[in-house]
């Protein structure tokens, strides 16, 4: 499968065309431009070429140099496209193809690399970010004033406590310098429940397109801590959880319907799909149950618990009793089926 993304990726990008010039891979990580320029990879998501230029690569793989005329206002979509729509989708995964590194050593090379980039970074405006948004966004939040905030799990990386990933924070006003989005690069502490800024696109349009400009930005030394009340803290909290490769993933069933469920031990966090509605949370433990509790509408208290070892998940109903100012006890149950393996975990 990676054979066959390397090639459509390679084929993508050596009929597009900027300033005149076409880029046609050399077979090793690099290009060759009909301008007569040989162009190697940085090993950073960048290219660096025989003549001194620096590119990179944008959203959909098109070569930007920075010596060259042409405006990033408008990039090509239509080989993006062409692949995700006729791989039913595939093309999605060329950022993580390329990009995603899951690991919780501290010895991932690639991880140390990174952060040897940053830290050289810190003293010079010259970071770059060692892969490219894949373009396909997952939703996190939402603010008051309609600004919505999501992520790319198609190019999270981890190794050790650190997770490195693209935020994008999409706007219904325009912004002081004409931006009606901008994608950051951060990254993220899931033990402190921290994150660093590294660098800053803005984009004309909303969704991240029609970039106007990179600022030039130097990488936070010292950590923002987050806070629960805060948008930057469910953030984190969705990076950590998806990035975890500790996770048990059950699919459940009983006669009131049926969802999907995720248990990730380590940081005892919980995802729990059903059709369109998604909840993510933390829980508890209790021998061998785990639960956890949603306050709803209508001072309703919902309860859900799971037997780690039949597999049994029940969900009851509590009233809140203004009379007695306490929660009455539930008046029913609702029970699943959970497909478990021998140990749940």
């Amino acid at each position: 499968m990676k054979k066959l993304l390397l090639l459509l990726f390679s084929i993508l990008l050596s009929v597009n065309s900027y300033a005149n010039i076409t880029y046609t891979p050399d077979g090793f990580g690099g290009y060759r431009g009909s301008n007569g320029v040989n162009y190697t990879s940085d090993g950073f998501g960048g290219l660096r070429g025989s003549n001194g230029s620096n590119c990179t690569t944008d959203m959909f793989g098109n070569i930007r140099c920075s010596n060259q005329s042409g405006s990033y206002a408008n990039p090509d979509t239509s080989g993006w496209g062409a692949i995700t729509n006729s791989m039913g989708g595939i093309g999605t995964s060329i950022g993580k193809s390329f990009g995603n590194t899951n690991s919780r050593s501290g010895s991932n090379p690639r991880i140390n690399q990174l952060m040897e980039e940053i830290r050289k970074a810190q003293e010079a405006n010259s970071f770059k970010p060692p892969v490219q948004f894949s373009g396909k966004w997952k939703e996190v939040t939402s603010s008051a004033d309609g600004t919505t905030f999501y992520i790319d799990e198609n190019t999270l990386m981890r190794g050790g406590d650190s997770v490195f990933y693209w935020e994008l924070t999409d706007n219904t006003k325009t912004g002081p310098q004409q931006d009606r989005s901008t994608a950051s690069y951060n990254e993220a502490s899931c033990d402190l429940m921290a994150n660093k800024f590294l660098t800053l696109n803005l984009y004309r349009q909303q969704m991240g397109r029609s970039l106007i400009k990179k600022i030039e930005y130097r990488p936070d030394k010292e950590w923002n801590y987050t806070d629960p009340k805060y948008i930057s803290h469910a953030i984190v909290e969705e990076v950590c959880t998806l990035s975890s490769n500790d996770s048990v993933d059950l699919s459940c069933e009983g006669e009131d319907g049926a969802f999907s469920l995720t248990i990730y031990p380590s940081s005892k966090k919980f995802r729990k799909f059903e059709v369109t509605v998604e909840d993510l949370g933390s829980y508890k433990e209790n021998g061998e149950e785990i639960y956890w509790h949603k306050i709803g509408g209508g001072g309703t208290k919902y309860n859900y618990s799971l037997n780690r070892v039949s597999g049994q998940f029940s969900l009851s109903p509590q009233l809140y009793s203004l009379e007695k100012n306490t929660w009455d006890p539930a008046t029913f149950e609702m029970l699943f089926q959970c497909s478990k393996e021998d140990a749940l975990f």
